[in-house]
């Protein structure tokens, strides 16, 4: 309830004084039930963090966890370590275009389901049925059956 209230976009001065009277109350009684290895900066945090919002404002709007959480898909897509804003960019060109050709394609293929007019003929494709592509482009004749 409180970390809701802390990331609210709209915030009473009425909640301000309430918070910080009972957060403090809050951690003394959680301090009755929980081991003291419980407690850590991140639990004192809640007490400075009323107080900031009583300064600044809310908390979304200087909020830094959406870049944050940006920035760990972007470490993410680091697969060479020694030059890593490279593989980075790479890492995010191919997945802009898998995200764009996954939503192309179905818009394709359904125009491509309506077309009357065909790239090829039926009848073509057999004459390409014994070769394959080898080395630089060159067609080549398979020995078969």
């Amino acid at each position: 309830m409180i970390c809701r209230w802390l990331s609210l976009k709209e915030i009473h001065e009425d909640d301000i004084k309430y918070w910080k009277r009972e957060i403090p109350r809050l951690m003394c009684e959680m301090q009755k039930y929980l081991p003291p290895s419980f407690f850590n900066a991140q639990e004192h945090y809640l007490i400075h963090q009323v107080e900031e919002i009583e300064m600044c404002g809310p908390v979304h709007t200087r909020s830094m966890w959406m870049v944050e959480r940006h920035l760990k898909s972007l470490k993410a897509l680091v697969r060479q370590r020694a030059r890593p804003e490279g593989s980075m960019v790479e890492g995010y060109m191919v997945y802009e275009s898998m995200v764009y050709i996954s939503q192309y394609l179905p818009k394709l293929a359904a125009q491509a389901m309506h077309a009357v007019d065909c790239i090829w003929d039926v009848n073509s494709i057999k004459k390409f049925e014994r070769e394959q592509l080898l080395g630089k482009g060159t067609m080549k004749k398979v020995r078969g059956n």
